[in-house]
């Protein structure tokens, strides 16, 4: 799903440098999680959320991009929010804590559960076998400071997507703000034809479509079932020829 996504500025626990960790979190049944409060930061050693219901998936979090700082807080790098987009499709900000310039470093991430292990049934996720989520980076880089969270805004003229960032001032090093990105890319639920999320049908989406069928990658998944199969073929030719609302 994540492969025709884009995310340009309009504004423009703790990894500490061990190798990556992984993190769960509580997916429903159409590629989306249940609630952004749902998700649980689960550190490299820790076991799945006790009383957790539903699809839990491993996320793998990337190294922090520097040094550990020599304090008592030498650094982290984690997942600190998920955004959930109308077509299903999942974004994730990590921010990385280091001795580094800059000091903070975000990373936007679509996710695709393509393949995926249900991770619910296991006691830990350290010493197991799985395979996590896969995932695509959209933007990197440092966004004025600490971007503790993103928001999804209303769609846009062109059919893009305001993606609202914000920063606070716990650290010597930010300050309350806020960042807006735009998301391009978006399919419109209410016209799963539109693979390509450009707004309008054309050969484009049938490219796009079939390609992401032969692929195996859900942004064919037209009837978000959460796999591929014949009915989201016909989900798409009956779409396609109903035309866009």
């Amino acid at each position: 799903m994540p492969g025709h996504l884009g995310v340009d500025p309009l504004d423009a626990p703790p990894a500490r440098a061990q190798p990556p960790g992984e993190v769960g979190f509580l997916a429903g049944d159409h590629g989306g999680v249940v609630a952004a409060n749902a998700v649980e930061r689960l550190g490299a050693d820790q076991g799945v959320a006790s009383g957790v219901t539903g699809r839990q998936l491993a996320y793998r979090v990337e190294r922090m991009h520097g040094l550990a700082f020599p304090f008592e807080n030498p650094g982290q790098s984690g997942l600190t929010d998920l955004v959930l987009l109308p077509n299903g499709c999942l974004l994730a900000l990590e921010r990385s804590f280091a001795l580094a310039n800059p000091v903070f470093l975000s990373r936007i991430y679509a996710i695709d559960e393509a393949g995926a292990t249900d991770v619910s049934a296991l006691p830990a996720l350290a010493g197991a076998t799985y395979t996590p989520v896969t995932k695509s980076l959209l933007w990197s880089g440092n966004a004025g400071g600490n971007l503790e969270g993103l928001a999804l805004g209303p769609q846009l003229p062109d059919g893009s997507y305001p993606l609202v960032g914000v920063l606070d001032d716990g650290d010597a090093f930010s300050t309350n703000q806020v960042v807006v990105f735009r998301l391009s890319g978006v399919a419109d639920a209410s016209c799963p034809a539109d693979c390509d999320g450009s707004g309008n049908l054309n050969f484009d989406d049938i490219d796009c479509f079939v390609a992401g069928f032969l692929g195996g990658d859900l942004i064919a998944d037209c009837d978000a079932s959460g796999n591929l199969n014949f009915d989201d073929i016909d989900c798409f030719v009956n779409s396609f020829l109903a035309g866009c609302p």
